[in-house]
């Protein structure tokens, strides 16, 4: 936050152009700044609380016997992890067999909510093994796919960091490559349609 003026403000950085620009909060100089302080810590109090309900919602779910073990370090305890993915609209769905999480798409929306809660990308996708439809990594700080085996549709990676693919098994359509990826990290991965640049 700026005080230019007299009047506080802050950057707004527009991420297609790389520019910023500054944009009044209020037309009383200090008055403005308090009211965003406080309204930025209601919303993050709101979604904590939020977050806090939805993991005691699939901390519930749990059967006995693993709760028992998560308590006792023999079996990880992914609730957390999808509470994060539930609140920010990614529908999450926990897969049996493995103990990791599908979830419906992931790109820019995700991200952004993602950096709202103060986390990082890393932390929230790392019990992710599935996404069923578009993957867009674009303007993502991953540089790698973590736990990532499928894609159900597109993968975006073009405008990425990402440098490793790591366990990634299929692709259901097109794979969008960036830079610091070829064909040939793909050979072990099943694409059904292009791998283009």
């Amino acid at each position: 936050m700026f005080f230019i003026n007299g009047m506080a403000t802050f950057p707004i950085r527009n991420i297609h152009f790389n520019t910023s620009t500054f944009t009044p909060l209020k037309n009383e100089p200090v008055k403005g700044a308090k009211v965003f302080i406080s309204e930025s810590v209601k919303q993050l109090s709101q979604a904590q609380e939020k977050l806090l309900e939805l993991r005691n919602k699939y901390f519930k779910d749990l059967s006995l016997t693993d709760k028992l073990l998560i308590k006792l370090g023999l079996k990880k305890d992914i609730s957390p992890s999808m509470a994060i993915l539930d609140y920010i609209g990614a529908d999450p769905v926990k897969l049996i067999g493995r103990n990791t999480i599908s979830i419906a798409s992931y790109g820019y929306k995700e991200q952004i909510k993602i950096k709202k809660l103060g986390l990082t990308e890393t932390d929230a996708l790392k019990h992710v093994s599935n996404i069923r439809h578009d993957a867009d990594f674009n303007d993502s700080e991953l540089t790698d796919l973590q736990n990532i085996r499928s894609v159900g549709n597109n993968l975006y990676l073009a405008y990425s960091k990402v440098k490793n693919i790591n366990n990634l098994g299929y692709v259901g359509r097109h794979v969008y490559l960036n830079k610091n990826l070829s064909k040939k990290d793909f050979a072990n991965t099943y694409v059904s349609g292009c791998i283009l640049r």
